[in-house]
């Protein structure tokens, strides 16, 4: 109702209010641009894929790979990159000493 309104402005425009640290703050009463408020969705839409990843058959490849590979041992980055060093010098030096070029 309009007189609901006009005195609800009346009433706290321009009221101060001071936060716990004592800081004050003027209340500012404004009409709102947009008077309405937006409809609740109560139709949504369901995703077709939703609950689907185990029928999928890239998921179901992905898993059993990742179920052969729990057995495998991998070493450590760093060991990693020492033997892929040493192989690089083993052919650097069974070549006699030149590097390749690329």
């Amino acid at each position: 109702k309009p007189e609901t309104i006009l005195q609800f402005r009346k009433d706290f425009q321009g009221h101060a209010y001071i936060n716990d640290k004592g800081v004050r703050f003027q209340a500012m009463v404004q009409a709102a641009p947009y008077q309405k408020c937006p409809k609740p969705k109560n139709k949504r839409r369901r995703d077709p894929k939703q609950n689907t990843i185990h029928k999928d058959a890239e998921y179901k490849r992905f898993v059993a790979d990742l179920e052969k590979s729990v057995g495998i041992f991998r070493p450590s980055a760093d060991i990693q990159m020492d033997q892929k060093e040493a192989e690089q010098k083993a052919k650097l030096a069974s070549a006699g000493g030149v590097q390749a070029a690329t």
